[in-house]
């Protein structure tokens, strides 16, 4: 059973990546994630380089927790 907590976490990409180990746990089986439009939120602000530039920090960090959860 998937184990949900009460506690906020202290950054969303450790809650994340725990609902992706927790999900491996339940289930025996890695788990996949969907994307799609990806670089949505880049091209639609791609007039604004400083909104454009944090959506990209942003979608690294979504990105990182990805790849560090690869076993999973």
């Amino acid at each position: 059973r998937l184990q949900i907590t009460s506690t906020p976490p202290k950054r969303i990409a450790d809650d994340f990546a725990s609902l992706i180990e927790q999900a491996h746990r339940f289930h025996g089986q890695r788990v996949v994630v969907l994307i799609d439009e990806y670089d949505k939120p880049i091209l639609d602000n791609i007039l604004d380089s400083d909104r454009a530039r944090e959506l990209r920090e942003g979608l690294k960090n979504l990105y990182s927790v990805l790849k560090d959860a690869d076993p999973h």
